[in-house]
């Protein structure tokens, strides 16, 4: 796909709509400012019950039809958040299950994976789409070594962000903590970044912004060459699933 719209001097771009909330936003100019210094690990779930969403039968229960299940339908776009935040994951180890008797196809509806990045990071992606009561939906944390951050459970602070408020505790906005009693009181309300967004809505933002860059032709933010590191790390769980051994994407 990317080299035929190379050749066709076309705009490719995948909605991977995490990247264009106004979350996402704040969290990566955090991180491009050094705050919480080098992340060393981070953590990613993705939990729902689609059968309460979805008609029996819906394209998305069906492994043939839609290459797999909660991974590679749903998932894949928390992990594609992870890596717009640190790097790229160089190494996977996957485990999927199919539970529910709506999975068809060999979609697995359960599936849990450890992730190694470029930059020596370690990290867990964990999906759920059949279970029957959860605190969260979509939530993330990241540790590094001068803070950390994660996506408390309350209701979003912005209309269309999908996640709930993020938390951050670091020395520039508490002092460094004196005890490990305080850890978990540090953390305070990173605000959205509205700056250069002309919406609340994730939706809404990125599809603003293929129409840019349509018209400019700037490489989208989640281009199809970018989103090239998301599918192998997608592709590489399953394969890591189905061997039962750890795989090293550049195998792919």
């Amino acid at each position: 796909m990317i080299a035929a719209t190379d050749k066709a001097g076309v705009t490719f771009m995948v909605a991977q709509n995490l990247r264009y909330t106004p979350s996402a936003a704040a969290v990566r100019r955090l991180l491009l400012e050094g705050e919480l210094g080098t992340i060393r690990a981070a953590r990613c779930d993705s939990i729902m019950n689609v059968g309460r969403i979805l008609p029996p039968g819906d394209w998305m229960f069906d492994g043939a039809r839609s290459g797999g299940g909660v991974l590679i339908t749903n998932t894949v776009h928390i992990i594609d958040l992870l890596r717009y935040f640190i790097r790229d994951v160089r190494r996977v180890t996957g485990v999927r299950e199919t539970v529910a008797p709506t999975m068809l196809g060999g979609a697995e509806d359960y599936a849990c994976a450890t992730l190694e990045f470029e930059n020596g990071a370690i990290g867990t992606a964990f999906g759920i789409w059949s279970v029957s009561r959860t605190p969260v939906g979509i939530q993330y944390q990241l540790f590094g070594d001068d803070g950390a951050l994660y996506t408390s459970s309350e209701p979003p602070t912005t209309r269309g962000d999908q996640v709930g408020p993020i938390m951050v505790s670091s020395p520039k906005r508490d002092g460094p903590s004196a005890c490990a009693g305080e850890q978990l009181r540090t953390f305070t309300r990173l605000e959205p970044m509205k700056e250069g967004l002309p919406s609340d809505v994730s939706f809404v933002n990125e599809i603003l912004h293929f129409a840019d860059c349509c018209c400019t032709q700037k490489e989208p933010i989640s281009s199809g060459r970018n989103n090239l590191g998301t599918i192998k790390t997608v592709v590489g769980i399953y394969e890591s699933a189905r061997t039962g051994r750890a795989l090293d994407l550049s195998t792919l």
